[in-house]
C-alpha cells in the first residue's frame, strides 16, 4: 500500500518546489499588482509598502517607480518624489513624463539649471504635450526677463495664457502670468491671476500671502480685511497671519473687532493662558489698565482652583504696579508665591515679580527671583532672557550669547531673544552677526513696528538707506499709522529729496486723529518747503504752528533751529537756541543739539566740554561718549526723550537728521574758520 502512494507524493514535492522557484522579477509584479490593489482600495500606505518591497526584489520595475514616486509627491514629500523620478531617467531616460516632471519641481524650487535639463529632453521627447508646452514657455519667458526683453517675455506671457485655456491646474503657467503681471505693475491684472492660482490650490499659502500683500499695496482696505479672515480661516495655526489681521483692525481703528477676533482666538476661560494673555495686554493698550485689570480679574473668578488662576492673579498684580500701586503689585505677586509648589505657573509669577523688583531698582532681589526660575527650569526662556539683558549691561557679551542659544532652542522665533542676541554680539565686536540677528526678528515679528524700527536705524548708522527704507516699507504695510515708522520714512524722503514719496507722508498724518501726527505733519510740510527753497514759507508754517496752543511744543521749535542751521542763518540758530536752553536748561536734546552747533562754529572745545556734561549726567547716551569734535556721521544720534517733568507731548526731536541737515553748514563754518 504504501508503494502505491509514492508515485502521487512525488508528483506533489515536483509541484511545491516549482512554486517555490518563481524568480524575484516574477515576486516584485505580484507586489507591484498588490499595491495597485492597495491603491484601488485607497489604502495609500500599504500600497507604498509593496511598491517598496517591489524595489527590494527588481530595482529597474518602471511601473512601480512611477506609482511610488507620484505617491510621494501628492503627499507633499517633493525632496523623495524628486529622487525617485530622478533614479527613473537615469534607468529610462526617454520617460516623459518624469523628465517633465522633474523639470517643473526643478522649476518650483528655482533650480533652473536642473529645470532646463529635464525640461529640454521633455520638449525633445514630446512637444505637443500640454505640461511640456507649459515647461517651454517657462524657460523662454526665464531667459527673456533676464536679458529684459520686454516683448519676448510678453510673447511667452501668452503662450502660458494659451497652455491654461487648455489645462487651468498647471501652476507653472499660472505663476509665469503672475510674475508679467508684477513686472509690469499691472496689479488688477495681478490679482485676477492669483485668484485663479488660489482657486487651483487654495492650500498653498504663499499665493494667499501674496494676493494679501498686493491689496496692502492697492489700498483696499476692505478686499485685504476680507482677505486677511479668509487666510485665518484657511491658516488659524499661522501667527504672521493672525498679527496681520489684528493689525489691519488697529489700522482701521476697529477695536471692538480686534477683540472679539482675539477672544474667539482664546477660546473657553478656562482654556490655555497663551489665548487669554493677549486680550489683557490689548485691553490695556486700547482701554487702560482698569479694563485689563478687569478681564484679569474676570478670569481670575473663571479659574478658581485651576491652575491657570495663579497667571491671572500674577497680571493682576503686574497691572497694579504699572498703575502706580507698586507696593500693593508686588505684595500680591509675593503672597501667589506663598507656600506654593514650584510649577510651570509660578515660574511664570516669579518672573512678573522679577520685572518690577528691576523696575523698583531691586535688583538683587530681581536677580534672585530669575535664578530660582533657573535653578527649576534651566531652559526658562523668560528667566534666560532677563539674565541675558543684565550680562550685556555688564559687558558679559559671551556668557549672554550661551544663555540667548539655550533660549532659542526652546524659542526658535521670538523676536525678542534675537533682539538681544543682536545687541550681545554687536557689544562683542560682530556687527555682521548683530545684523542677521536683526533682520531675522523682523522676518519671524511679521514686520512688526519695533523690530523693523531698530533693524532700520541699525542698517542707517552703516550707511544703508536703501535698505531701511525698504525694512521701514514692509513695517508700514503692517503698522500704516505708525507715527516713528512715517518719521523715519520722511526723513529719508527728505533727505533724498523725494517731495512727492513726502507729501504721501504728510496726507496719511492727516488722518490720524493725534496731537502728534499733526504736529509732525506741519514739520513735514515746512520742512518740503525748505528743501524745495521756500524757506520763508517753512518757517512761517513752523512759526504759526508754535503760536498756535494747541500745537506748540518744543520739538517745532527745534525743527525751525534746524531748518535756520540748515540753511545758513547759524547766527540765528545760535540766538534761537540759547533762548531755548534758559528756558529749558535741563532738556538732553537742546544739550545735544548745542554741542552739534558748537562743533558747526569751530568751537570745539565747548563742543567737547557739552559732551563730557551730557555724558555725566546721561552715561548711557552713546553719541556723547564718543567726544569726537568732528561732525558724526549721519543719522548717528538717537531720538532723545525729554527731561523728566516736562509735560505734554514727548519732544520728538527727530535727532536722527541732525548730522545731515548740518553737513552744508558745517562745511560753511569750516571754510570760515579756515580763511579766519
Amino acid at each position: 500500500m504504501i508503494t502505491a502512494y509514492k508515485p502521487l507524493a512525488a508528483a506533489l514535492i515536483a509541484v511545491s518546489l516549482l512554486a517555490g522557484c518563481k524568480s524575484d522579477e516574477e515576486k516584485a509584479e505580484e507586489f507591484y499588482q498588490s499595491g495597485l490593489s492597495y491603491l484601488e482600495q485607497g489604502d495609500v500606505d500599504r500600497a507604498l509598502i509593496e511598491f517598496r518591497n517591489v524595489f527590494r526584489l527588481d530595482g529597474f520595475h518602471k511601473d512601480a517607480r512611477m506609482a511610488y514616486a507620484k505617491l510621494v509627491l501628492e503627499q507633499g514629500d517633493a525632496r523623495e518624489a524628486y529622487g525617485q523620478f530622478l533614479r527613473l531617467v537615469e534607468q529610462y531616460p526617454d520617460t516623459v513624463e518624469a523628465r517633465a516632471t522633474l523639470a517643473r519641481l526643478a522649476i518650483d524650487s528655482n533650480n533652473w539649471e536642473e529645470a532646463r535639463r529635464h525640461g529640454e529632453a521633455a520638449i525633445r521627447l514630446d512637444p505637443e504635450r500640454i505640461d511640456v508646452k507649459a515647461i517651454a514657455a517657462a524657460l523662454a519667458y526665464r531667459d527673456a526677463r533676464l536679458e529684459n526683453d520686454t516683448e519676448a517675455a510678453a510673447a511667452a506671457a501668452e503662450e502660458a495664457r494659451a497652455v491654461l485655456a487648455e489645462d487651468p491646474s498647471l501652476m507653472i503657467a499660472r505663476r509665469m502670468l503672475i510674475d508679467q503681471a508684477l513686472w509690469t505693475e499691472d496689479t488688477e491684472t495681478a490679482l485676477t491671476e492669483i485668484d485663479g492660482a488660489i482657486a487651483e490650490a487654495p492650500e498653498r499659502a504663499e499665493l494667499q500671502m501674496l494676493k494679501a500683500q498686493l491689496l496692502a499695496q492697492s489700498g483696499d482696505q476692505e478686499a485685504l480685511g476680507a482677505q486677511l479672515k479668509t487666510m485665518y480661516e484657511r491658516f488659524p495655526e499661522n501667527e504672521q497671519v493672525g498679527q496681520g489681521l489684528i493689525a489691519w483692525y488697529m489700522s482701521q481703528r476697529d477695536f471692538a473687532g480686534a477683540e472679539s477676533f482675539l477672544r474667539d482666538k482664546a477660546g473657553p476661560d478656562d482654556g490655555p493662558i497663551e489665548g487669554h494673555l493677549p486680550v489683557i495686554e490689548f485691553l490695556q493698550r486700547t482701554k487702560g489698565p482698569e479694563a485689563a485689570m478687569a478681564e484679569a480679574e474676570r478670569l481670575m473668578q473663571a479659574t478658581e482652583g485651576l491652575s491657570q488662576n495663579d497667571v491671572y492673579a500674577a497680571a493682576r498684580a503686574s497691572l497694579l504696579f504699572e498703575t502706580g500701586r507698586r507696593d500693593e503689585g508686588i505684595a500680591a505677586a509675593e503672597a501667589i508665591l506663598t507656600d506654593a509648589e514650584p510649577s510651570d505657573q509660578t515660574r511664570r509669577v516669579r518672573i512678573v515679580l522679577a520685572r518690577m523688583l528691576a523696575a523698583t531698582g531691586n535688583v538683587v532681589g530681581a536677580r534672585a527671583e530669575v535664578e530660582t526660575v533657573l535653578e527649576e527650569d534651566p531652559t526658562n526662556t523668560d528667566a534666560l532672557k532677563m539674565r541675558a539683558a543684565w550680562l550685556i549691561q555688564t559687558d558679559k557679551p559671551d556668557q549672554a550669547i550661551l544663555d540667548l542659544r539655550t533660549a532659542l532652542d526652546q524659542s526658535p522665533r521670538d523676536p525678542e531673544i534675537l533682539t538681544l542676541m543682536a545687541e550681545a554680539h554687536q557689544r562683542n565686536g560682530s556687527p555682521q552677526l548683530a545684523q542677521e540677528r536683526l533682520a531675522l526678528a523682523v522676518e519671524v515679528s511679521g514686520n512688526r513696528a519695533p523690530e523693523s524700527l531698530r533693524y532700520a536705524r541699525f542698517v542707517l548708522q552703516q550707511g544703508r538707506p536703501a535698505l531701511a527704507e525698504t525694512v521701514l516699507d514692509a513695517a508700514r504695510k503692517v503698522s500704516p499709522a505708525n507715527i516713528e515708522i512715517l518719521g523715519m520714512l520722511s526723513d529719508l524722503y527728505l533727505r533724498d529729496r523725494r517731495w512727492d514719496a513726502a507729501d504721501d507722508i504728510v496726507a496719511t498724518l492727516k488722518q490720524i486723529d493725534s496731537d502728534q501726527a499733526r504736529t509732525m505733519a506741519t514739520r513735514l510740510e515746512s520742512a518740503i518747503l525748505v528743501g524745495q527753497e521756500n524757506v520763508e514759507g517753512g518757517l512761517t508754517m513752523m512759526q504759526q504752528a508754535i503760536e498756535d496752543p494747541a500745537g506748540a511744543d518744543l520739538g517745532t521749535l527745534v525743527q525751525v533751529l534746524r531748518t535756520q542751521v540748515a540753511t545758513g542763518r547759524g547766527e540765528e540758530a545760535r540766538a534761537y537756541l540759547d533762548d531755548l536752553m534758559a528756558e529749558h536748561p535741563d532738556n538732553l536734546a537742546l544739550w545735544l543739539f548745542d554741542a552739534s552747533l558748537l562743533t558747526t562754529e569751530g568751537k570745539l572745545d565747548a563742543a567737547e566740554a557739552r559732551y563730557r556734561q551730557i555724558l555725566e549726567q546721561n552715561p548711557q547716551v552713546e553719541p556723547a561718549a564718543v567726544h569726537r569734535p568732528q561732525i558724526p556721521a549721519p543719522f548717528e544720534l538717537p531720538v532723545a526723550a525729554p527731561a523728566r517733568g516736562e509735560s505734554g507731548h514727548r519732544a520728538h526731536l527727530s535727532l536722527l537728521l541732525v548730522a545731515a541737515l548740518l553737513g552744508p553748514a558745517a562745511a560753511r563754518s569750516k571754510r570760515r574758520a579756515t580763511s579766519g
